[in-house]
């Protein structure tokens, strides 16, 4: 039962969490006060976000990131006409273009949303479909199948161009053929097994399983097969829109404040904060303290 738990709630995908800064002005309070406030103020910015974490679970199929998606597509095709005609005024042409472009921001963005929505809760029925086939081997392989097609699609192997069109059309079929072939071996194997184990009784459990499983496993691979075949297609409409540029991650601008005798907040010093980062990064262990003091 708590396999089946985490297959129908597995994760929180592309949740946009984005808090606002704090920025305090002529600071007197001390340390404790000061991270009181901070607590205060981004437990509230959370609590804001609360929606998008919740729209975000992969379980209702990560409704936020439609959303999003689509949001980004309507600006683009109402904004860009209007930029590209304020470029030149003199020129009809760059409206013509700018037309051009917000269509396939909308188009790509709309796609992709759709297909990703439909990849995440053909995913999760997958898992599920898994979990209820009650072959423990099963469930493991499908998990590391799972992980590894997250980690390969993520990374720096993911598949482009025509790789990326050869493997939208190679990995349904081998999803197929794999529930197939191990619904067909569970009916043999999983008596076996249980009959090995468990004499009679396990015998007959593992008809039961291969029983299910001929079921079950063929239905895993119908589901992987199609949430493939929707990663394909958002993978397309993604790199259809020449227009979709990532946003760039935070970086911060300078190293934080640093607090000085009595914990006190004191001005900035760009000398004294490399000093302090410093000297996170690089803390002495014990043993090393212990033989400063002797």
């Amino acid at each position: 039962f708590p396999n089946i738990i985490s297959a129908v709630f597995p994760a929180i995908r592309d949740a946009p969490i984005r808090v606002n800064a704090k920025v305090f002005d002529n600071v007197f309070e001390p340390f404790g006060e000061i991270i009181a406030n901070l607590k205060h103020f981004y437990l509230k910015e959370m609590l804001y976000q609360l929606y998008k974490i919740i729209g975000s679970v992969e379980i209702i199929g990560n409704p936020v990131m439609v959303v999003n998606s689509f949001m980004k597509g309507a600006h683009d095709f109402v904004v860009l006409p209007f930029r590209e005609f304020l470029r030149s005024p003199n020129d009809p042409s760059r409206l013509g273009v700018g037309i051009a472009k917000g269509t396939l921001s909308l188009f790509s963005q709309t796609l992709s949303g759709i297909f990703g929505f439909l990849s995440g809760v053909s995913a999760l029925g997958g898992s599920a479909a898994a979990a209820l086939s009650f072959d423990e081997q099963f469930k493991r392989w499908h998990k590391q199948q799972v992980d590894d097609h997250i980690r390969h699609m993520h990374g720096q192997f993911r598949p482009k161009g025509c790789q990326l069109v050869v493997t939208g059309v190679k990995r349904p079929v081998q999803d197929l053929i794999a529930g197939i072939a191990f619904a067909v071996s569970g009916v043999f194997v999983e008596p076996y097994k249980g009959a090995q184990l468990r004499g009679v009784k396990g015998f007959s459990r593992g008809i039961g399983i291969g029983t299910v499983g001929l079921v079950a496993k063929p239905l895993v691979g119908m589901f992987d097969a199609f949430t493939h075949i929707s990663e394909s297609i958002q993978d397309v409409a993604r790199s259809a829109n020449v227009l979709d540029k990532k946003l760039p991650p935070v970086k911060k601008i300078r190293l934080p404040y640093v607090f000085g005798m009595q914990k006190v907040l004191t001005s900035y010093n760009p000398v004294n904060a490399v000093c302090a980062n410093l000297l996170q990064l690089f803390t002495m262990k014990d043993e090393k303290r212990s033989e400063l003091k002797s």
